[in-house]
């Protein structure tokens, strides 16, 4: 079976597996949104702690796929067979792991303030930190919608964020 690229109906999760993440709230919207037919992946290795253990415990009964460490290779087939990329960390610094799913095709989904200036004016920067925001969120962003998004926000992480411009960005 193929899998569309970019599927907004496949919603993943990319990085470490701890209560800084706040993946508690992935897995509520999760245990929402896979009876209306979305999957949801979650990708990270689990940090030492019972939250994490816990967290993949409840997720892989909601229906979560669980996949653990993936590498980079492995990464970007992922990226390119989910649509949204919900990122539920609020630790005010911009996770590389989003601006990757970015320059894959993903549509990103965040609270996360970091984001403000690269997700403030399209409607993917969440005012509210909640599992009801983010289902809202997610039924809204159609495949034209995801569409439409996906190629002025790989343009925005490339002016604003690659390797080559961070020299002129930091010495002007």
């Amino acid at each position: 079976m193929s899998v569309d690229a970019n599927d907004p109906k496949r919603v993943l999760y990319v990085g470490r597996i701890k209560s800084i993440k706040h993946l508690e709230v992935f897995v509520a919207v999760a245990k929402t949104l896979i009876p209306e037919g979305y999957s949801f992946t979650l990708v990270g290795p689990i940090e030492p702690g019972e939250y994490g253990a816990e967290l993949v415990a409840t997720a892989e009964a909601a229906g979560v796929n669980y996949l653990g460490s993936k590498t980079q290779t492995e990464l970007v087939e992922l990226y390119q067979t989910h649509g949204i990329f919900l990122n539920p960390s609020l630790t005010h610094s911009m996770d590389k792991t989003v601006l990757e799913a970015i320059l894959c095709g993903m549509v990103p989904l965040t609270a996360n303030r970091a984001f403000t200036s690269l997700l403030g004016k399209s409607g993917l920067l969440l005012a509210e930190q909640t599992d009801t925001e983010y289902t809202k969120r997610i039924r809204s962003l159609t495949p034209e919608r995801c569409r439409a998004l996906q190629a002025e926000l790989a343009t925005r992480v490339r002016t604003q964020h690659s390797v080559a411009t961070f020299t002129e960005r930091i010495f002007g």
